[in-house]
């Protein structure tokens, strides 16, 4: 509220000093400049959990960390680094694996979430894991991206190492880039 009046006096103490923008020739180029970014707002919290959704407000992951720092960007949208995480990958509103690292960073506005450090997700339904460094969900390509030292690992088989690998977020589909899947 504070912030708000505080504003607004500024736009009151400013508006004498402004003056119209002159006219633009009609064949002059249109400036390039972007609209400004949606203020961001940053702190640090202990533990913390959060949960993305695509703009249908469908669940893409929800997220469990012993400490962050968060970035709002407005009132519905954070991004944020946070440290020794877990958490759960949902396609269509149903659970499809769960997730442990080191690090993540999950940003909402990008559908993306980035797990470093030991990175684990496993998949009930194929009872397997995938293993790496770090693994990226795609949330809005519907895959996984894992980088460094990857290992797939089941009942029946484990390979590895790869350099990289993608998945689907229930690992029925595992394959190196150039074999994965394209979305239709």
């Amino acid at each position: 509220m504070l912030a708000v009046a505080m504003i607004a006096g500024l736009g009151l103490g400013l508006a004498g000093c402004l003056r119209p923008a002159p006219a633009r020739p009609a064949n002059a180029p249109r400036s390039q400049t972007k609209p400004p970014e949606a203020p961001r707002r940053a702190f640090a919290t202990g533990a913390v959990e959060a949960e993305a959704r695509d703009p249908q407000r469908r669940r893409l992951w929800t997220i469990r960390a012993k400490s962050a720092r968060l970035d709002m960007i407005d009132d519905r949208q954070a991004a944020g680094d946070m440290t020794d995480v877990s958490g759960t990958i949902f396609q269509n509103e149903q659970s499809v694996s769960q997730f442990e690292a080191q690090q993540g960073q999950a940003d909402q506005v990008k559908q993306r979430l980035s797990l470093r450090g030991s990175v684990k997700v496993t998949s009930a339904a194929q009872r397997a894991e995938l293993r790496a460094d770090e693994i990226d969900w795609r949330a809005d390509l519907h895959r996984l991206e894992a980088r460094g030292n990857v290992r797939v690992i089941s009942l029946d088989y484990e390979i590895g190492p790869f350099p990289v690998l993608f998945a689907t977020a229930d690992l029925r589909t595992v394959a190196t880039p150039d074999r994965f899947p394209k979305l239709p």
